[in-house]
């Protein structure tokens, strides 16, 4: 017969199995079910998200006779080498690389801001990108226009982005300089407006992102203005690739901070016209999907494929993840359970000796 002593360590034995027991029996109510629990999606530069961007602006965004793609080629090559398949749309093309869609003109002086405001209003509902690249300005310059009121008509191009595609955004950049003394006065007025839009919509929480073209030890200078054209001097191929690797890092900037999403569907668009703006309707108006796993260069470029859908490949992925994490979260809850049960028939089977 046991002891007194024996039998109170055998009963606090007991106890103890009907606590774990009790505890295993909390844990399915303690921990919710991954089902029920919202996993943020977040789209990084790098996780294959489909770039549709839309370049918008004047010939410097076009390109000039020496530099047809502009910073465009250059850009693509760094964006698809980071793991993001790229889709330039545009009404208008210009450059050897397939994918060559740009909303600009091939004129030199004739898009001010608000001409290209008005592009803005046309391409944006139409192509619904994900990242439209602003470069407006240049051309008030060149035609001795009032600049003061700069920033507020740069903020209507960024207000009919967000207003028409509701992933998108921004990339707006510096001008450029000019040889030209006076237009060169002019430019500075106007990058000091577009420095301070950008600062003034992002403390709004709006998707904007700054790129300095004049950026010191990146930027470009009036000793890379070596093109001429109509007068006017242009940056060399060298300092295009400036330009690009500038905007990849804007870019990154964007996606650092959460904003790069899978792009709309896209709906009937413009048909893009090598030079002008074209305005017939065609089924997708794009020149198709660079992937990453294609080539770089200025010709023989992009491939079409189904990058438009690995969005949704994505998104059905993380629900099998989610459901399998759900049922192994399942099988643990039964094994508590078991071994709960387990402890409590010790802890009576010992009461009872």
């Amino acid at each position: 017969m046991p002891s007194s002593r024996s039998r109170g360590s055998m009963q606090r034995l007991a106890l103890s199995g009907l606590l774990f027991l009790a505890s295993a029996a909390a844990r399915p109510n303690d921990r919710p079910s991954l089902s029920d629990v919202s996993i943020p999606s977040i789209s990084l530069l790098g996780g294959n998200v489909t770039l549709r961007i839309l370049p918008l602006g004047d010939i410097l965004t076009h390109g000039t006779p020496s530099s047809p793609s502009s910073y465009r080629s250059s850009l693509r090559d760094l964006l698809i080498a980071d793991g993001n398949p790229v889709d330039y749309v545009g009404s208008s093309t210009s450059g050897s690389l397939d994918d060559n869609q740009v909303e600009a003109p091939s004129t030199v002086g004739t898009n001010p801001i608000a001409s290209i405001q008005a592009s803005a209003e046309t391409a944006v509902p139409a192509y619904k990108p994900n990242l439209v690249i602003v470069n407006a300005g240049t051309d008030d310059c060149r035609q001795g226009k009032d600049v003061s009121n700069a920033g507020a008509e740069l903020l209507k191009i960024l207000e009919t982005s967000w207003k028409n595609s509701i992933f998108v955004s921004v990339v707006l950049t510096t001008l450029v300089p000019s040889k030209d003394a006076t237009v060169e006065a002019c430019l500075e007025k106007v990058n000091t407006q577009i420095t301070d839009l950008v600062v003034a919509q992002q403390a709004r929480s709006q998707k904007v992102v700054l790129v300095d073209f004049r950026a010191a030890d990146k930027g470009v200078t009036a000793d890379d203005l070596t093109e001429e054209v109509d007068g006017e001097f242009f940056p060399s191929g060298e300092a295009y690739g400036k330009m690009a690797a500038l905007l990849f890092d804007g870019i990154n900037n964007a996606a650092s901070r959460g904003w790069l999403e899978a792009p709309e569907p896209l709906p009937n668009a413009p048909t893009p016209s090598p030079s002008g703006n074209g305005t017939s309707p065609s089924a997708t108006g794009t020149g198709g999907v660079s992937a990453p796993t294609t080539g770089s260069g200025e010709a023989g470029e992009g491939s079409s494929g189904g990058s438009e859908t690995s969005g949704d490949q994505g998104v059905a992925e993380e629900a099998e993840g989610v459901k399998a994490g759900d049922q192994g979260s399942g099988a643990v809850r039964v094994g508590s359970g078991f071994l709960g049960v387990m402890g409590l028939v010790v802890g009576l089977g010992l009461a009872i000796l």
